[in-house]
């Protein structure tokens, strides 16, 4: 939602934006975090166990490296702005990735 404004008969009109990023791209998101929690139960399954300082390094490679993550899914990290104005907003190119 964008906007809400009061009409002159006391209702509400409710102005809305253009679809954001998680809503288009809901189904590639919902297989990312499917995938995971998969992983999870594999590695419970299996005995496998990961320490935070491990986690905290394989976060570390794919957050300063973009050639860590496929091309292909570079679109499940755009953030929308418009409400500011800023319109897509590519998180690895802010952030100097």
């Amino acid at each position: 939602m964008v906007d809400i404004r009061q009409k002159h008969d006391g209702g509400f009109e409710y102005f809305y934006g253009r679809e954001a990023a998680t809503q288009r791209h809901f189904q590639d998101l919902k297989m990312v975090f499917d995938g995971a929690i998969d992983h999870v139960i594999d590695c419970r399954r299996h005995g496998v166990s990961y320490t935070r300082r491990d986690v905290q390094d394989l976060y570390e490679v794919f957050a300063t490296r973009p050639n860590c993550i496929p091309h292909d899914v570079w679109h499940l990290f755009s953030v929308d702005d418009d409400i500011t104005g800023n319109g897509i907003i590519n998180p690895m190119q802010m952030f100097a990735i």
